[in-house]
């Protein structure tokens, strides 16, 4: 432990120290003049910046091309309605051709059709009497024969048989008569039909030949549309260059945001590890109001980082003489006066308490784990307690609750709130778990955990195996 615990110190020393070093200037008054006027400055405000303008540029194309899309959406529609009315005109003129040469044959075939007409009238008149009386009498012996029995007799369906075949020649004989008689009738109207067909006829040419005509015309229509998607698909080149350089920044900017906060991270680590070994260990008394005090993600997670390096390993328990080396500072043996001895009964006992049952928010914990916020009681609570124990301690290895709407409550044994926990949101609006915590020590044998949720956004919550308590 205390080999490695130097090794690390040491080489946070040296990132230090290498980090000073690349800002000198040869003006040595110059350098400190510039190194106050920015030491608290945002060292990836240049690439947000260029990351807003790159995003910006590419909602602007972005808007473009949704703008060149919705133009030829409306474009290739007026299209479609223009070829439509078109197919319709065409349709009804080949009807309406169709109709009128089908006439005009006729009406040039009228006296052939009328002779063959007539023809077929007399030969059917003349055949028809014989036919209707072989039908009248076949039909009245199938009356006779046919009686409540029915087909059970042979004289009825014999009869029935000669009913049907006296019916097939006298119905076509009749349907010739008909159909001639029809076909008369229509050839004494042909001419008036043909006129009509013929206005008709004139009527839809005329339409089609109006629509097509018109401006804007189909084939003019289509070049438009044909131009709009040329236009659109040169600009693509654009857009994706755009689109490029805004995924380049955004992926600069998260990294360069990494490293900002790596570096208060280990700003904080390496000022905690001071405050924490100073006086053998006696800073680790004033643990919990440092780490509490710490403002930002990364500045917490550095004197968590420290606190658990020195007050929570053996380095302090055993009372192990550990050098800490810190660039310019150099620490007096580190021990811890509250820790075990070995040799004396009086000094504190440390027990980690096993729950029975795992506490857990669930992943992702219910959305109706609500919180009434007029009585101050959440839904989803537990006490962690060890009658008689003097100090208890919490350490949870993962909080994950919905930023701003969801807390972790913990309360000490008088019902003292020692943490309102939540998750962090960057300036982006982007959401990053709070990650570990450690109560630190605190005086009494009780600690009070709560959920607070409005039932909406859900996360991973935590979980809960056990606790330490001293003795």
């Amino acid at each position: 432990m205390k080999r490695s615990t130097k090794k690390g110190l040491m080489l946070l020393s040296l990132m230090c120290i290498s980090t000073s070093a690349m800002a000198d200037f040869r003006d040595r008054e110059m350098g400190e003049r510039y190194r106050d006027q920015h030491k608290g400055m945002d060292i990836c405000a240049e690439i947000k910046e260029d990351l807003f303008e790159a995003e910006e540029a590419y909602n602007n194309f972005a808007a473009k091309v949704r703008s060149a899309n919705q133009e030829i959406d409306a474009q290739r529609r007026q299209v479609n309605v223009k070829a439509s009315r078109i197919q319709q005109l065409q349709a009804a003129f080949n009807q309406a051709n169709s109709s009128y040469t089908s006439l005009s044959n006729k009406q040039k075939r009228k006296p052939q059709l009328i002779k063959a007409a007539n023809k077929a009238i007399a030969s059917a008149t003349s055949k028809i009497p014989a036919a209707q009386t072989v039908y009248n009498a076949a039909k009245k012996r199938k009356d006779k024969k046919c009686d409540w029995r029915g087909d059970l007799r042979g004289s009825c369906r014999d009869a029935k048989k000669d009913l049907k075949k006296a019916a097939d020649v006298l119905n076509p004989l009749t349907a010739q008569r008909d159909n001639a008689q029809a076909q008369l009738k229509e050839l004494a109207q042909i001419d008036s039909k043909v006129q009509r067909a013929h206005r008709a006829l004139n009527t839809s040419t005329t339409a089609l030949n109006a629509e097509q005509s018109a401006q804007p015309t189909l084939a003019g229509m289509q070049t438009m549309l044909d131009r709009l998607i040329t236009k659109r698909d040169k600009n693509h080149g654009g857009y994706a260059k755009v689109e490029g350089r805004y995924g380049r920044l955004e992926v600069r900017a998260e990294k360069c945001m990494k490293m900002q906060y790596e570096a208060n991270k280990a700003t904080t680590f390496k000022d905690s590890l001071i405050a924490f070994a100073a006086d053998n260990g006696a800073g680790c008394e004033d643990g919990m109001n440092r780490i509490n005090s710490a403002r930002g993600q990364a500045k917490r997670d550095g004197v968590n980082e420290a606190y658990d390096l020195i007050c929570k390993s053996d380095v302090l328990v055993r009372q192990v003489e550990v050098e800490i080396e810190v660039p310019g500072e150099p620490l007096p043996p580190v021990q811890c006066t509250g820790g075990n001895t070995g040799g004396n009964d009086n000094s504190p006992r440390t027990e980690y308490i096993n729950l029975r049952d795992t506490f857990s928010t669930g992943n992702p914990y219910a959305p109706d784990h609500r919180s009434d916020r007029r009585d101050g009681k959440g839904e989803l609570k537990k006490v962690l307690s060890e009658p008689g124990a003097k100090m208890i301690k919490l350490d949870i290895a993962n909080i994950d609750v919905e930023a701003g709407y969801d807390f972790v409550i913990i309360q000490d044994a008088q019902g003292n709130e020692i943490a309102k926990l939540t998750n962090s949101q960057d300036e982006r609006g982007n959401e990053q778990a709070y990650g570990s915590y450690s109560t630190g020590w605190v005086k009494g044998d009780t600690l009070t955990v709560m959920l607070y949720s409005d039932g909406r956004g859900e996360r991973s919550g935590f979980e809960i195996e056990g606790f330490e308590v001293q003795h």
